[in-house]
């Protein structure tokens, strides 16, 4: 079953086919996809009204609606990386007082695959990186000035030699650390949720 879960801070809005019983509990808002014109209604009510924390747009083709959802924003593409040692640690960073993992935009005449690999190089201060697999995607709705930008991230499992990390600092990374992945949860419990569906699409945690 396709399904695609979307973060706008820490709200989410679930596109996937008719929801089970669960979902529909837990959700402040339930929409089936009719028209563009209502979807964007829907859209635009939760980004206003902060009470609508988690919300779910649902239909028998979820592909469909996601390419319908994504035409109501500027979209961006980024990538990046869960990168491991020898050892079985991955690195984390700590940026704007949450802990996350190397990742950064598209670059003109770039592929994706190459965007994550000079991403997790660039703010890892690494050299040493190769590709083993993706993991997921993930997307986030942001603004710019007033713009709304739908953001997707391909994530990818890595490998890395190399041992020592030097932080990008202007891309705001105040640490950069290796993590054991037995402690991924910790890991994630101070980091963006969506940060933890990354490393449970690795298995790192459940």
């Amino acid at each position: 079953m396709q399904r695609y879960k979307v973060f706008f801070n820490d709200r989410t809005i679930l596109l996937t086919t008719k929801p089970d019983s669960s979902i529909i509990i837990s959700a402040n808002a339930v929409y089936k996809f009719d028209t563009r014109n209502n979807l964007k209604k829907f859209v635009n009510d939760f980004l206003s009204k902060d009470n609508l924390k988690n919300v779910v747009i649902y239909g028998h083709n979820t592909i469909m609606i996601m390419k319908e959802f994504s035409s109501l924003f500027m979209n961006i593409d980024a990538a990046g990386g869960l990168v491991f040692n020898n050892t079985n640690e991955f690195i984390g960073i700590f940026r704007r007082g949450k802990n996350d993992l190397p990742k950064g935009k598209l670059e003109e005449g770039e592929s994706i695959e190459e965007c994550a690999v000079r991403e997790v190089q660039e703010e890892c201060g690494i050299k040493d990186v190769s590709i083993k697999e993706k993991i997921t995607n993930t997307f986030h709705i942001y603004f710019i000035d007033d713009e709304p930008v739908l953001k997707q991230t391909h994530w990818f499992r890595m490998n890395t030699t190399d041992k020592e990390l030097t932080p990008q600092t202007e891309e705001d990374i105040s640490k950069i650390f290796w993590v054991k992945a037995k402690e991924g949860s910790n890991f994630a419990e101070h980091a963006y949720p969506s940060v933890g569906d990354v490393l449970a699409g690795a298995g790192v945690t459940k």
